[in-house]
């Protein structure tokens, strides 16, 4: 099977929907090194990819340091980026920026950070977290936790990305998350 990473360009300038790929450049970032993309499912608005060029099984592969340190300085630059550009449905900005550097999934074994912006707690988040922990953190810790906003975690992603298809991203035509990717990554764009 061959790796869909590996094939630089079709993953900048095309985005599978509904099993069929779709012309989108989504391109954010490239170097000779590395590349980021946004990622055409959107769980969080503003969710991207780095990919390292070379196909690596993981971090503990042979990886020339300029490479693993151009990897690591984009995933901070867009990141930042992110934070200050990228807006939720409620027009509002990341709180924090998770990073989850990946090296296997379905269809490939090749080293990536996925960055997944996290936005203020919602009163669903809130009743997730309780619907999830309250046996564990108890309803005191739990109100606690609310009113620092401070609810983060694991449980957020897996939420968001086992319910995006409700988010009003997934619920657009495909041409109209195209063009919702293309002037997204053009906001996040830096030049190469």
């Amino acid at each position: 099977m061959s790796c869909p990473f590996c094939n630089r360009e079709s993953m900048m300038t095309s985005a599978p929907f509904d099993g069929v790929k779709q012309p989108c450049n989504r391109w954010i970032y490239k170097s000779d090194h590395c590349y980021v993309v946004l990622k055409p499912e959107q769980h969080t608005i503003g969710e991207s990819i780095v990919i390292l060029n070379d196909h690596k099984a993981d971090l503990t592969d042979d990886i020339p340091i300029e490479k693993l340190s151009d990897f690591m300085n984009i995933i901070k630059i867009i990141s930042t980026r992110t934070k200050n550009i990228a807006k939720n449905e409620d027009s509002e900005s990341p709180e924090r920026i998770y990073v989850g550097i990946l090296c296997d999934g379905i269809t490939t074994q090749h080293l990536h950070a996925h960055l997944i912006p996290r936005y203020p707690f919602s009163k669903y988040d809130e009743s997730k977290y309780e619907e999830f922990f309250l046996k564990r953190d108890g309803e005191i810790e739990i109100i606690k936790k609310q009113k620092a906003k401070d609810l983060g975690g694991y449980w957020y992603v897996c939420d968001k990305e086992q319910n995006h298809y409700k988010s009003s991203y997934a619920q657009k035509a495909v041409k109209d998350r195209v063009r919702f990717l293309e002037c997204l990554a053009n906001e996040l764009r830096l030049a190469p």
